[in-house]
Parts: C-alpha cells; structure tokens; sequence
C-alpha cells in the first residue's frame, strides 16, 4: 500500500519526466519540418491481471472520548485552593480545586435557622395557647364579671344630687363622647369599604397565577411519578418487529431464485451476441458480409450487455436497500430499548423531593391568594361590621347618655347620676361578653389552615437547607474519573463562574483519531473499515484503526461540506500522543485481487460511455473499444468487461506547436484517430 501511496504521490513528476525526454528528442527534428505533418507519439500497455486497492487520504486530530470540562455553579466566587496542572495524572475521588465556602456555609447555616424558625412556627400552630394563656382569660373573664357587679352596685348607689364636680365631668364625658363617635363613623366607614378596584384586580391576577403555578407542579409531579412506561414498552415490541422483518426482507432478496436465474439468463445472453459479434467480424474482414450486418450484429451485443448490466445495478440496489432498511430498524431498537431503561429505573430522590415541595408551595400560595381574594370579595367581616356599628352605635348612645345625663345634671342630679352608671353598667357586660369569646376562642385550640400553612414552610425549609448543604459539598471539585489534566483555566484568588472551565480532564488511555472526509468520498467510507495512521511529529512511525461511525451530516468548513469520522487507535500506547495533535489517515475504501487492469490514462470518456484504443498487432490498426471500469485506485483502473488480458493498449500523445518557441502539450489519449472496436 505505502509503495502503491508514493507511486500515486510522483506520478505526475514521472509523466512530465517523460513528456520532458520525449521533448528532447523530438523537437529539434520538429523545428526543421514544421511544415510537414505532426507525427503521434504512443506508449503500449499490456492489460493483465493484479491486486488493486483504493484509499482515500484525509487529515484528522487526536482526541480522547472520555473527557470533561469542570466548573462550579456559583457567580464571582473566589478559587482558594487548586491542586493540579495540565499533564498532570489523577484518579477518581481526588480533590482537584476548592472555592471559598464561607458564602455557601453562610447559606447552610441560614437554611437551617429558617428550618428551626419553621418548625417552631409548626410547634406554635399545632399549640397555639399555652396553660398560661388560659389562665389569663379566665383571670380576664373573672375581673369582667367584678366589674358588672361593681357597675350594677353603683348604679343602685346613685341617689344623691349631683355635685358641681360632676357637672363638670359630666360637660367633658360629652365632649369625650363627641370624639369618640368621630371615630366611630371613621372607622365603620373604613369597615364597610376596606379596599380599592385596584387592589382587587391585583389579587385576582395573584389567584389566576396561582393556579397556573399549581397545575404545573402538579403535572412535573405525575410525570415523574407515572412515566409512561406502556408506550416505551409498546415502542420496543413494535421496533423488534420492524427489525425482524426487516431482516425476513433481506432473506428474501439475498435468496431471491428469480434474480439469479434472471442475471444468468442475461450473462448466456450477453456471451452469445459477444460471439455472433466476433464471428461476423471475422466475415466482415474475410468479405463474407457487409458492413451493414456487421453494424447490426454490434447493436445486438450492445443491447444485450447494457440489459445484463441494468440487471446487475437492480440486484445490488435492492440488496442494499433491504440492508439499509435492517441497520435502521436495528437503530430504532436501540433507542426504543434505552428510553424503555430510562423510564423504569424511576426519577431521581432528590428530584421528586423538589417536586413534591413545589407542589405544597404552590397550593399553599393558591390557597393565601385565595383566602385574600375571598376576603376582599366578601362583604365586610359581619363581626367587624357588627363591632364597628356596635361602637358608632355605643359612641353614639355615650354621646346621648353624656348629653343626656349632662340635661339630667343641670336639670337635676339624679337622672344624671343615673345615667353615668348605666353606662358602666353596659361597658362591663360588653367585656364580660369580650372576656368570654377570647376564652372561648383558647379552648378551641389550632387552626387547621394555619397548621397546614405551617408545616408546608417546614417541608420548604427542609429542601432549602438540603439545596444548600449540596452546594457546600460541590465547592469542592474532585475528579470524577481516572485521567490527565489537559487543562487549567483560573488561578488560586481568581473569582471563577460557571461559565468558566476550571480544569479540563481527559482519559487518554483511550485515545481516537477524528477523521475530516470530504463530502465527495464520504459515501466510501463504511464502519469497520481498514486505516492506517501516521504523524507528523512521530515521522516513521504507522498505526491502524479502523472506521467507528459514519456520521449522517456534516458541517461547513470553509464553505466546504465535511463530515467528522471517528477511527480507532491501536498500538500507539508507548506513543506520548496528545489530544489536537495532527494524524494524516489512508482509508482502505475497497480492495480487488486478481482483476484486469490498465493504466488510468488509457481510458478515456467517449460518447457511449469508457473506451480505450486497442492494438491487436504491432501492424495492426488501433480501435477504440467500449469498456465497463471498476475501482481505480488513480494509476491504474480495474476492467470489469471489454477487454481480456493481454490486449494492447495504447496512449496516444501528439505534440502540438502552440508557438515558435516549440513547447509540447499532450493531447487526449486516443485523439489520432483509428478504427472503432466493440
């Protein structure tokens, strides 16, 4: 191969050699009769038999499968600590770099304070009261039901005239009165209308929100909870027997009878109109027929040559596409089979967990806009409105009694008297009646809203300070496999993100060679074909591999299409190969043994197809005879059919005076004419 590489690498040097020789010899005699005719140069060939193999040669780069880029997920942290250099080796679990944790442990250490604040919050909601918060409202509704009885005794002890003292009191009791149903009425009107359109638009978009939020963790829940392994399954069975028909097709063209009987019906039909053909030749020379006939018996050969080859490409298209139909269907099982393995080994702990919490945080936001909207939709609390109107009500009745009992004072003491303890009498019934709500209210015991509030703040704590305590663990960097370091990308104080590779590791006890095909020979290469592989930095040296993939698209370089083929590596292990470095590859692309060859240059394009100029004899004439070719490695071209071994072929040169200055130019194989051979 690399004799048949520096052949094909010299021969345009060697022909121009020969042109030169040629030249030389020529020329000066060429001078002197320029005016008489041009006479053909030729070179004879002897078609025989021998082994030809084709290869196509791209450039490619070395590089390593398993590799990684390494950075962390943080903005602007500060890198403390960097233990590695590029070339330098490591093993799995080895610390590679370390980020300033104190922001992070910051973070862990608030996560867990609002976990605790959280969990009290729960203790508090689950035991809203204390003992000594019922004790107090007892105490309270104790002191309430004293001063009841206090009022009602003073009020049954008013019988004296009021004094000037209690005119006074009385006159500021009914200005204080006057102030406080002012208040009242404010505050009533404040009840009754206790929001804008405004703020209820607002909160309307917040539940609208809400709900979206909620349906959407919700959906991320059950997918993850429920895949749909029964299609993935249904996707499996149903690729398996794509793929076994598939493969029933290609039997049945491999094994095709008809085909073969057809192919070898046309061949014994080519072979008999090749041998009329000759046998009128024979007449033809020997004057037994004319032309005509001869002509006749040609276009049958013809006919019969281009039906059996037709035959052929038939054959071989459909073999290749019942082929090509079994590697898809084999492609589509795998894939079908891996999506099936990905459904079944379940979701991810930690990815559920988050899931589940989103889910409690989005009925927990859904049910506080909820709660609000309702509020601001709903008529003003009735409690509220009662209390408010109550107290404009009771502002309004102090205002009276005041006035009243001020008409009373100056009318006389007694009604004024008497009014004043009436209204003691109604304060101390009214908290009497607070005293007892308040109480009624502690024995009651938590709220169950505020309970589940409570313990879905817990659940989202929880996952925080998980979150946090993973981001603690991941600002240490430590290699995930064993490796070289190709690449450093900080240094200790730099302020690093994770847009920044802080260290590059590759496996390179396993290295490849990335081959760059051009779109023109792309369709030569095949998986597991031959390649050898050489480097300009380690000159005599040779590797083999051979094809992994052959990639379905390519991409513009230099707006040319190229399509990237990786190719093994083999026996360059005490080789300091690195990634990047250059590799000039030769792809075996088919090989042929004992075939018919002749020169490339002997063939050349004709109207109907290849032909060469042939030479029966050293006197005999030169035809032009039609040819079917094969593979060609670019010296020499296989001969499938039209000639036989040991025919002569010829490669006509003419020299041609373009100018007086003599140069030669070589003209087409075959342009000096010559009778036409089938």
């Amino acid at each position: 191969m690399q004799r048949l590489k520096r052949v094909l690498k010299w021969w345009p040097v060697l022909l121009v050699l020969i042109l030169v020789a040629v030249g030389v010899g020529i020329v000066p005699r060429w001078l002197s009769t320029r005016a008489s005719e041009t006479p053909d140069l030729t070179q004879v060939f002897t078609a025989q038999r021998g082994n030809l193999v084709a290869a196509i040669s791209p450039t490619g780069e070395v590089y390593a499968p398993r590799q990684v880029d390494l950075s962390f997920d943080v903005n602007k942290v500060q890198l403390i600590e960097l233990n590695v250099a590029p070339g330098q080796k490591v093993q799995a679990g080895d610390v590679l770099a370390r980020i300033d944790a104190t922001a992070l442990e910051r973070a862990v250490i608030q996560a867990e304070a609002d976990l605790t604040v959280a969990e009290d919050n729960l203790d508090k909601a689950q035991n809203p009261y204390t003992e000594l918060d019922l004790t107090q409202a007892k105490l309270a509704m104790a002191q309430a039901e004293v001063a009841l009885e206090e009022a009602k005794e003073n009020l049954e002890e008013v019988r004296n005239p009021a004094t000037e003292l209690d005119l006074t009191q009385t006159k500021l009791a009914v200005a204080q009165a006057e102030l406080d149903l002012a208040e009242a009425k404010e505050n009533l009107e404040e009840v009754r209308n206790p929001t804008t359109e405004l703020d209820l638009t607002s909160v309307e978009l917040a539940v609208a929100q809400a709900e979206i939020d909620l349906e959407d963790a919700k959906e991320s829940l059950e997918t993850l909870l429920n895949p749909d392994i029964g299609a993935a399954q249904v996707a499996v069975r149903d690729a398996t027997a794509n793929l076994e028909s598939a493969r029933n097709q290609l039997i049945v063209v491999e094994n095709n009878p008809d085909n073969a009987a057809k192919l070898r019906t046309l061949e014994a039909e080519a072979d008999w109109y090749r041998n009329n053909y000759w046998e009128a030749q024979q007449k033809f020379e020997n004057g037994k027929i004319d032309q005509g006939k001869l002509n006749q018996e040609y276009s049958n050969m013809l006919a019969a040559e281009e039906r059996l080859t037709a035959a052929r490409a038939q054959a071989e298209s459909s073999l290749s596409s019942a082929q090509s139909k079994v590697t898809q269907a084999e492609e589509a099982l795998r894939d079908a089979q891996e999506d099936l393995a990905d459904l079944q080994s379940g979701p991810d702990a930690l990815e559920l967990t988050r899931a589940k919490t989103r889910v409690t945080q989005a009925e927990y936001n859904l049910a506080k806009a909820q709660e609000t909207l309702a509020e601001i939709e709903a008529d003003p609390d009735p409690s509220e409105l009662a209390r408010a109107e109550t107290q404009v009500a009771q502002a309004e009745y102090n205002l009276a009694k005041a006035q009243e009992t001020l008409a009373d004072i100056e009318a006389g003491a007694d009604a004024l008297e008497l009014a004043r303890t009436e209204t003691q009498v109604t304060q101390a019934e009214y908290n009497l009646a607070k005293a007892q709500e308040t109480l009624a209210e502690i024995e009651a015991g938590s709220d169950p809203k505020e309970l589940e509030v409570a313990q879905a703040r817990v659940i989202s704590a929880q996952a925080s300070l998980e979150e946090a305590q993973a981001a603690l663990e991941a600002a240490t960097m430590v290699a995930p496999f064993d490796g070289t370091i190709i690449s450093v990308g900080a240094e200790v104080d730099d302020l690093v993100s994770s847009n920044i590779n802080v260290v590059t590791l590759a496996d390179l006890s396993n290295l490849r060679v990335q081959a760059i095909v051009d779109e023109t020979d792309i369709s030569l290469v095949e998986i597991g074909q031959d390649v050898e592989v050489t480097f300009d930095a380690f000159p005599g040296r040779r590797f083999w591999g051979e094809v992994l993939e052959v990639p379905l698209q390519g991409r513009l370089m230099q707006s040319v299409l190229m399509y990237e083929v990786p190719v093994s590596l083999e026996g360059a292990e005490d080789v300091a190969l690195k990634p990047g470095m250059t590799a000039n590859l030769t792809i075996v692309v088919g090989r042929r043994e004992n075939a018919l060859l002749v020169p490339a240059m002997a063939v050349q394009r004709g109207e109907e197809g290849n032909v060469v100029m042939v030479q029966d004899s050293p006197q005999g004439p030169v035809m032009a005879t039609q040819v079917q070719v094969g593979l060609s490695d670019g010296m020499y071209v296989e001969i499938v059919s039209g000639l036989i071994e040991g025919d002569s072929v010829i490669v006509e040169y003419q020299p041609v005076q373009d100018q007086l200055s003599g140069f030669m130019r070589m003209m087409v194989p075959g342009s000096g004419g010559g009778m036409r051979r089938p």
